[in-house]
């Protein structure tokens, strides 16, 4: 009877019976509002992570290809620029200086790591092994006036590289959540890393959790521009 509640008719003055809630009913209702509710934010807070990463991906890659344009306009094609010497950073910065550092609006250049913020490791990838700039006979490590941060290296005297960081030091500094490649084509200028040598299976297979990560901006240009339900967030 603890939950049966005495109140009276106001016409014939006789009490009429109402049933409430037992408190352990209205405990295990608020619990599944709170369950309701945190799962429903959380998606919400991904959704809003993953939309920003889309948008500030896009404007990184905009600004870069822009700026490779600009540079084979004046330098003409970057498949007969000097890109440097493997292991020579006075080449690697000379080539930097003369073919991108006029088309970029950098605020800051990284003599290491650490001077450009980061802790430790500097590029995680999916699988949790790491890389990154290891000093300037690597590369050029710069920071961006938006604050993006990338490392630009050559391979095989051939590939200018860009490894984009899309918001800096922020965590978590992983390939396809805040770091992206991207890589000069011989006739479409730059393009997502692997855009023209990878198949499709490659690249899902490289953008996956047990995967590296390095074909993950691909993959979101593949996608239209959208992060999908099979994307390794």
């Amino acid at each position: 009877m603890k939950n049966l509640i005495l109140s009276f008719n106001s016409r014939s003055g006789l009490p009429s019976h109402r049933h409430g809630f037992t408190l352990a009913e209205v405990l295990i209702t608020l619990g599944i509002i709170g369950v309701i509710a945190a799962i429903t934010i959380q998606n919400l807070i991904t959704n809003y992570q993953k939309t920003q990463t889309v948008v500030q991906l896009q404007k990184t890659y905009t600004s870069l290809a822009q700026a490779g344009k600009q540079s084979e306009s004046d330098n003409g094609s970057s498949q007969s620029w000097d890109l440097g010497t493997t292991g020579d950073g006075t080449s690697l910065s000379q080539s930097f200086s003369t073919y991108w550092a006029p088309y970029l609006k950098i605020s800051k250049y990284c003599s290491s790591t650490s001077n450009c913020g980061y802790n430790t490791a500097m590029f995680y990838r999916l699988d949790g092994t790491y890389t990154g700039y290891s000093g300037p006979n690597d590369g050029t490590l710069a920071v961006l006036s938006d604050g993006t941060i990338f490392f630009w290296r050559h391979s095989n005297l051939t590939e200018n590289i860009f490894f984009v960081d899309i918001n800096g030091v922020k965590t978590p500094n992983t390939y396809g959540k805040d770091v992206f490649i991207f890589s000069m084509d011989s006739t479409k200028g730059l393009v997502p890393y692997s855009y023209t040598n990878d198949t499709s299976a490659t690249i899902n297979a490289n953008c996956s959790k047990s995967g590296q990560g390095q074909t993950c901006a691909i993959k979101i240009m593949m996608a239209g521009w959208k992060i999908e339900d099979d994307y390794p967030w």
